[in-house]
């Protein structure tokens, strides 16, 4: 009970000034406070911060060795001559301090803590424990003081891994020079991608290193492409992935691939879409609307292999309406929405 005792006491110390270092107070201010507070406990009466005598080194050679949503384990190499260590972290301007025993590896939750965030920072720092030959106390020296920046042995490695990527969209698409960026939300170091067209052709692969987007070129335009993705994280001796997100679709054409006119220029009816061969497309449903968010209303459906729909409806003048064009995929024996385009169609007669 001793020993616990007296290390707790110790964690706190170092977790006070630690917190105090961090909030960017002059700790080196607070000695004053800290020797009150080891006077108070009938320790070190002389000190004006923690113990520590140079006899034990810090922890070297920290590296995160395994993480993933939930979780980091972080792992350094033994202290000569310590008998123990405390694992010490900072979030969001709030300390903590676990002791850790003799271990070399310490494995912690990064998923639960305050504003949905995650450690990225920590100190390691080791101890040795002894009992005093003259008061028969135990007695401990630290690898630092806890004032300033002597902190123990300083780690910004810690990071997280996403299980699986759900937020992905296709940026910027330049179907004209067949180029998209793909963007991803995820924790980790990057994220992987591969893709083809739906006819399992023009594969392509892309990594986005530090970063949430990476520029993708393919070999065709006008053509249904899918894609997925996963992070990864680089650790100590590997690299750990994630797993691969859904399948994403994407269309790459133009935005001002599809053109329409009247089939009769005396009248406002029968409008007709054109546009480029596609390349992937089982379908194409078109719906009519005034208002891009109010309710659309199907008015046909064109083949996959078509390049023109003739809208037989009525185009009331001076009134703008919005085409939508869904594209689907087969993906397996099902048509998969991929893609959609939408057209503003405004009949004016003079």
């Amino acid at each position: 009970m001793i020993v616990k005792n007296y290390l707790l006491k110790a964690v706190l110390l170092v977790l006070t000034f630690a917190f105090v270092f961090m909030s960017g107070v002059d700790c080196d201010a607070k000695g004053d406070t800290l020797k009150e507070m080891l006077s108070a406990e009938g320790e070190n009466e002389t000190q004006n911060q923690l113990p520590c005598s140079g006899v034990i080194a810090n922890p070297t050679n920290i590296k995160l060795v395994d993480c993933n949503a939930d979780s980091a384990t972080v792992s350094w190499d033994a202290v000569p001559g310590a008998t123990g260590y405390i694992f010490y972290y900072v979030f969001n301007g709030k300390a903590g301090a676990m002791p850790v025993g003799n271990k070399t590896k310490y494995k912690f939750a990064v998923a639960n803590l305050q504003n949905g965030g995650y450690l990225n920072e920590c100190y390691i720092i080791a101890y040795a424990e002894a009992v005093d030959p003259t008061t028969g106390q135990v007695v401990y020296d630290y690898s630092c003081t806890g004032v300033g920046t002597d902190l123990g042995a300083h780690f910004t490695g810690i990071r997280r891994l996403t299980k699986k990527i759900k937020t992905i969209r296709v940026l910027n698409p330049m179907p004209s020079s067949k180029q998209f960026t793909i963007g991803a939300i995820y924790d980790g170091d990057g994220f992987e991608i591969e893709g083809m067209g739906m006819d399992g052709k023009n594969k392509f692969k892309g990594k986005g290193k530090n970063a949430l987007t990476k520029q993708i070129k393919v070999k065709k335009k006008n053509t249904v492409y899918k894609f997925r993705v996963r992070p990864y994280v680089k650790l100590a001796k590997k690299t750990k992935k994630g797993k691969w997100s859904a399948w994403q679709y994407f269309i790459c054409i133009e935005n001002d691939a599809v053109q329409g006119n009247l089939v009769n220029r005396t009248s406002n009816k029968k409008y007709k879409l054109s546009w480029p061969k596609l390349n992937g497309v089982s379908k194409i449903v078109l719906s009519r609307s005034t208002s891009t968010t109010g309710s659309f209303t199907k008015v046909g459906t064109a083949k996959g292999s078509s390049t023109s729909f003739v809208i037989n409806k009525t185009f009331e003048l001076y009134t703008t309406y919005y085409v939508k064009l869904t594209f689907y995929s087969k993906v397996g024996k099902k048509e998969k929405k991929v893609d959609e385009k939408m057209v503003s169609i405004r009949i004016v007669r003079q």
